[in-house]
């Protein structure tokens, strides 16, 4: 099986290295590109073509949000990488507008180590960009009714706070699901 190929973007160099660590540490991940602001994001995925991307939501020159949209209206891109959102600013409406630009996953500061990496591996390899007219893999049916309505996943974080991760597709491939 191929690595997953990602790419980090933070502004904090603390956490740009810690991904890094956690990220390089697993076998079957590569980092293979990090920038610590917006503009310098978009240049790096068009140029590396990750699977996933790591991307912070406040950052200088460009947020986060802005990235997605226009990394997800490049129709010269051959991938459409995933978008892994890590920030410590949250709310239903920035949440509503990360994944509104295209986002698939939305996980607070601090995160879980084990989820992060769970979360890559998950939607780290899904098919090119689609040519339109030409199908390239049918849609796989959900294998119960709760995964099949599942949208939502929570985690217990610390006492009463609950971390909460989107998705707009259930895996299928765990049994049972992973969370």
């Amino acid at each position: 099986m191929e690595n997953v190929n990602v790419v980090i973007v933070d502004d904090n160099p603390m956490i740009l290295n810690t991904l890094d660590e956690v990220i390089s540490s697993e076998a079957g991940l590569s980092v293979i590109g990090r920038a610590d602001n917006g503009k310098d994001a978009i240049d790096m995925i068009k140029d590396t073509q990750p699977d996933v991307v790591l991307l912070d939501l406040v950052m200088p020159q460009m947020d986060g949000i802005t990235v997605v949209e226009n990394i997800k209206k490049k129709t010269s891109m051959l991938k459409n990488p995933a978008f892994i959102i890590l920030s410590a600013v949250g709310g239903e409406q920035m949440t509503e507008e990360a994944f509104q630009a295209g986002a698939n996953y939305f996980l607070m500061k601090p995160f879980d180590k084990d989820i992060l990496v769970n979360k890559i591996r998950r939607i780290g390899k899904r098919p090119v960009r689609p040519v339109p007219g030409k199908v390239l893999e049918a849609p796989l049916k959900a294998a119960t009714p709760e995964e099949a309505a599942m949208n939502r996943e929570e985690y217990p974080v610390s006492g009463d706070r609950k971390e909460k991760l989107y998705q707009f597709q259930p895996c299928r491939t765990c049994h049972p699901p992973c969370h």
